[in-house]
């Protein structure tokens, strides 16, 4: 039998370009080679609008008065020039400048007993306007600064919407639709044009898409059109699937989305629905979606969702519980348009919150604001995401501000670098990275799936970013190598020596703490070892 002969070592680069997002339904080798830019871990990243990923903001105190009296904040809203927060009877308000929550509520005004989470909806038919409802008490709403009970609704209400310019109240569980007369959110007479649906299901929320009121339970979803009590039609979509997570359903992206049973569905592709790719939105990362599945109950409150307009991005929170919220967090899905001009959707594990309740909307200033508060009876503060770079709020020791470094970890696929049997040598590791600040990068490589019998590289820093200064820093001198008007890192490659071989290699970068920044794209140099 003859021998082969020996082939020299051949030398390469391969250019990753960060792209895809989390993806945990491939084969990993395939992963590595169809889809290098991809992730087999994100925590704590987001889909970038300059390209790569980029490590999300933290979050901070909305102001840094507590919202008064006992037990976990039940609901937080953003309305015109700040926010709305109710907790134990009570419903505040603070704006943005302010020092302190101020009661909305009064003797006035219905007591808010034994009320369950709050939902809202905002709607301008004379002035912005929104109203909530708690699943127990009289709907109440709030409007230029002042609160009033809507008397003649129905009691008892869990959802609430507007369609058509009529105020649609449904209690959790219920098969009864209201919808109040036109214009008119606190006027509940037939002869009015007010009435009632029977939707022949129990309801589990409601969204407005397209010029359609989509009403969804369990295991169903029915939708409703029409401009008035004279020519309201209710008809099917689906009896095979419903939504689990009733404030999970939120528009964007020209879609409605919602959780479902299977993961997070567009309304969209389940109209449809023997087009999977299109209505299962999270299938890449079905295991932690559907992990989001409330499993004490249906109707237990513990995930929400919000949007961030401004970055095309979702978010989906689950709070289990209060006891550690470093091991509790959600899913965050962000629009991409790909490399090939696709529109796509990315995902990412969100750490470090247990979010209970959260909302983002435009102030009137046009400056967008996402709050949310946590699943915790002695937390009694708001919290405004998309600020600062750690996790800045509660202690249970103090009520002073404590910051919690934000963990974060990003890990390639598996690369087999054109042949998953030959053995590479490993050279070079390099990451441009755009860096908004001071931050200290760790990488690590992963090789051959973290064999025991294969000699694993040690950890090291990839770069440390230090001294970040802006021009207008009182302590930095015209001509000393800052760039006007932002960071003095912008565009950077972070290069380190990699060692040892592997048959397929990822590489991680991690880290806890420090400022936001942009892993845009990697290289990695190699030798392809000739066959022995």
């Amino acid at each position: 039998m003859p021998i082969e002969p020996r082939s020299r070592d051949r030398w390469g680069t391969k250019q990753v370009l960060l792209e895809g997002g989390t993806v945990n339904n491939e084969d990993l080798i395939w992963q590595g080679e169809n889809r290098p830019g991809s992730l087999t871990r994100g925590i704590n990243f987001e889909t970038s609008l300059i390209g790569g990923y980029r490590r999300i903001s933290g979050y901070r105190r909305y102001i840094d008065a507590a919202v008064p009296g006992t037990g976990q904040i039940l609901g937080t809203f953003v309305h015109e020039t700040g926010v709305v927060a109710m907790r134990s009877t009570k419903v505040f308000f603070a704006a943005t400048s302010a020092t302190a929550w101020t009661e909305l509520t009064s003797t006035a005004t219905a007591a808010r007993t034994g009320a369950g989470k709050y939902r809202s909806v905002q709607y301008n038919w004379v002035t912005p306007t929104t109203t909530f409802v708690d699943g127990v008490n009289t709907p109440a709403k709030y409007t230029n600064g002042t609160y009033s009970d809507l008397n003649n609704a129905p009691t008892g209400q869990a959802f609430a919407t507007e369609f058509k310019r009529h105020l649609w109240l449904a209690p959790n569980g219920s098969q009864t639709l209201t919808f109040s007369s036109p214009g008119n959110d606190n006027n509940y007479d037939a002869t009015a044009g007010a009435g009632s649906i029977n939707v022949g299901f129990g309801i589990h929320g409601m969204g407005v898409w397209r010029d359609e009121l989509f009403v969804f339970g369990r295991h169903n979803i029915s939708k409703i059109v029409g401009t008035s009590a004279t020519d309201w039609i209710l008809s099917p979509v689906t009896g095979n699937i419903g939504c689990v997570a009733s404030d999970s359903i939120k528009e964007i992206g020209g879609d409605l989305v919602f959780l479902s049973s299977d993961g997070i569905r567009t309304i969209a592709g389940t109209m449809r629905i023997g087009d999977v790719d299109i209505s299962n939105l999270s299938r890449p990362v079905q295991n932690k979606a559907t992990a989001l599945i409330p499993i004490e109950n249906y109707t237990d409150g513990s995930t929400s969702s919000v949007v961030i307009r401004g970055k095309s991005q979702y978010r989906i929170f689950s709070s289990r519980s209060s006891s550690d919220r470093s091991t509790q967090g959600g899913l965050i899905g962000g629009l991409r348009q790909t490399s090939s001009g696709d529109i796509a959707w990315e995902w990412f594990e969100f750490l470090g919150a247990s979010i209970y309740c959260c909302d983002s909307r435009y102030l009137t200033s046009e400056t967008e604001l996402v709050v949310h508060a946590h699943n915790d009876t002695a937390d009694n503060y708001v919290y405004t995401q998309e600020s600062g770079s750690d996790f800045t709020g509660f202690s249970s020791a103090s009520t002073a501000a404590t910051t919690i470094a934000m963990p974060w970890y990003l890990q390639s696929p598996h690369h087999a670098f054109e042949d998953a049997r030959l053995r590479k040598t490993m050279y070079r590791l390099c990451a441009y990275i755009y860096a908004e600040g001071n931050v200290t990068i760790y990488t690590g490589s992963i090789y051959d799936f973290n064999d025991a019998s294969v000699v694993q590289p040690v950890d090291r820093e990839l770069g440390r970013i230090t001294n970040a200064a802006t021009y207008d820093d009182p302590a930095v001198t015209y001509d000393n190598g800052y760039i006007y008007d932002s960071t003095a890192f912008t565009d950077i490659r972070f290069c380190v020596q990699l060692e040892g071989s592997a048959l397929v290699a990822s590489f991680v970068l991690y880290g806890t703490g420090g400022a936001p920044f942009t892993v845009r794209s990697m290289s990695i140099e190699y030798a392809l070892n000739g066959r022995r």
